[in-house]
Formats: structure tokens, C-alpha cells, sequence
């Protein structure tokens, strides 16, 4: 009986240890799995990240040299003829069509820098762009941009859409008004439907 019972004690002691085993090993399973599926996931999001790297350095490119062709191209010619335009009587009806055409491709070129949501960054560009045409129609401008939260989606499209209808505002003042000073302000707010961005451009003109 003796040795019965040290056998089945040292058969339980042995089944005890092989239990053991297999439970770290398949503790070692599980924790190779987990690591192995963290490293996929790190490796999936670094090719992602590398995919949009190299999207976004081909568009840069292609911005590139869109921006120069257009610079350098269409704009050289319009710039040239805007400037036969103005010297000659002839042509004077042909002047503003042609400096309308020539703000309208600045402002395309100016929409396709990146601006990661900036609006205060387009603003400041449509501002240095606005600038001699003021000056030279003896209108100051007021500058009144607080600090702007950066807005999502905001490509070149709705830069473009943007720089637009200010530019327009401020062309129909120029026109129209009989100001000599112009606000432009930009801030941000809060109300019942959310937060959002109010842009004001406002003339001590006559009105209508």
C-alpha cells in the first residue's frame, strides 16, 4: 500500500506540474497572439500613414506646378495684356474684364496652398492681395480677426468659395458705395445650432 500511495502522490505532484505547463504556455499563446496583432495593426496603420505621405507629396507636386504653369503662363499673358490695356485708350473697356480674370486665377493659385484649416491664414493672403487695389482707391481697411478655431474639411474648394464672396463684397463697395473705410471681421460663436465662424465685412458708404 506504501507504494501505491507515493505513486499516486507523485503521479498527482507530475500531473500538477503538467497542468502548470500548459497553462503558461497557452498564457504564452495568448500573449504572443495579442502582441502579434498590436505589430499588424501598428504595421496597417504605418502603411496607411506612409500611403498619405506619398498622396500628399504627389499632390504637392502636382499643386506645384500647376501654380507655376498658371503663374508663369496665364498669368504672364493676362498681366501683359492688362497692361497694353491700360496704356491704350483704345482698349480702356478691355481693362477691368482683364484685372477681374487676372484676381480670379490669384485667388484659384492662393486656394490650392494647403491651409490645414486656417481660415485666419486666408484671410491674411486675400488681405495682402486686396491691399494696393485699396490703397490706390484711397480706402482703408480694418482689420478685425480674433483667433479662429481651425475648421474640418475646410480644401481648396471652399477656400476658393470663400475668398470669393469676399472679394465680390468688397469689389461691390468699391463700385457702389462711396466708402472710404472698409471692417472686415472674422470671429468665433457659439448658439443654439453650434459653434461656427461669423466673417463681416461691412462700408461707411452711402447704401442704397
Amino acid at each position: 500500500y506504501t507504494v501505491g500511495i507515493v505513486l499516486f502522490v507523485f503521479g498527482l505532484i507530475m500531473l500538477r506540474r503538467f497542468i502548470r505547463a500548459i497553462d503558461v504556455a497557452e498564457r504564452a499563446r495568448d500573449d504572443l497572439e495579442r502582441r502579434v496583432t498590436e505589430k499588424t495593426h501598428e504595421l496597417e496603420v504605418n502603411l496607411v500613414r506612409i500611403k498619405d505621405m506619398e498622396r500628399e507629396q504627389a499632390l504637392s507636386a502636382e499643386r506645384e506646378r500647376l501654380m507655376r504653369d498658371m503663374h508663369d503662363g496665364v498669368g504672364g499673358q493676362l498681366a501683359q495684356a492688362l497692361a497694353v490695356a491700360a496704356n491704350d485708350p483704345r482698349l480702356r473697356t478691355m481693362e477691368e474684364p482683364l484685372r477681374g480674370c487676372l484676381e480670379e486665377l490669384r485667388l484659384i493659385i492662393d486656394s490650392m496652398e494647403p491651409v490645414d484649416g486656417d481660415l485666419a491664414s486666408v484671410l491674411g493672403t486675400l488681405r495682402v492681395r486686396l491691399k494696393n487695389r485699396l490703397n490706390a482707391a484711397g480706402i482703408k481697411i480694418l482689420w478685425q480677426v480674433e483667433d479662429l478655431p481651425p475648421l474640418n474639411d475646410f480644401g481648396p474648394h471652399k477656400v476658393l468659395q470663400v475668398s470669393r464672396i469676399i472679394q465680390e463684397a468688397i469689389a461691390n463697395m468699391l463700385k457702389h458705395s462711396g466708402a472710404d473705410v472698409i471692417t472686415l471681421s472674422a470671429k468665433a460663436a457659439t448658439v443654439d445650432e453650434g459653434s461656427h465662424i461669423s466673417i463681416a465685412v461691412l462700408d461707411n458708404g452711402r447704401g442704397f
